[in-house]
């Protein structure tokens, strides 16, 4: 009697176990990738406006020149992708060839009726686009600041 009461009792708990896993496992992402995947995407739009001369206290780094001395170097830990990763978009509905900043530093262009993406941390993030003129001006878009959580979509409008 005692051994056919131990084989229910370890076969109720062998057939419970499972169920309890799944609904522990389900009810909380397992990674911060999980967490990011569930973030909302959000949307931004903005109009170009007009600049001349050439400082610009929106940039920090305005050129992707690298010193030679750098070269073989490891990057120092710095933004990162945090946590997790945010997913930044740009749709450039412009003729121009625009500069991006991320942060104030330059990240790279995008070109006429183009769309690029990058990654950056989660969290307080700063876009911001130039486009040059031969003239000296430039057409500008931001600085446009959000919390990014996911994937975020900026739309450069003329």
């Amino acid at each position: 009697m005692k051994n056919k009461n131990s084989s229910r009792c370890l076969a109720f708990a062998l057939s419970v176990i499972p169920l309890v896993l799944a609904l522990a496992l389900h009810s909380v992402p397992a990674t911060a990738e999980a967490k990011a995947q569930n973030a909302q995407h959000k949307q931004a739009s903005a109009k170009a406006k007009e600049g001349s001369g050439s400082s610009d206290s929106n940039i920090k780094k305005s050129e992707a020149v690298n010193s030679l001395s750098m070269a073989g170097k490891t990057a120092p830990r710095g933004r990162g992708p945090g946590p997790y990763a945010c997913t930044v978009n740009v749709a450039n509905h412009t003729l121009l060839y625009t500069k991006l900043f991320v942060d104030g530093n330059y990240v790279g262009m995008v070109g006429p009726a183009g769309v690029v993406w990058m990654r950056t941390g989660n969290g307080p993030t700063t876009v911001y686009g130039r486009a040059d003129f031969d003239n000296g001006t430039y057409n500008f878009w931001g600085p446009a600041s959000f919390d990014c959580e996911g994937s975020f979509t900026w739309n450069l409008n003329p």
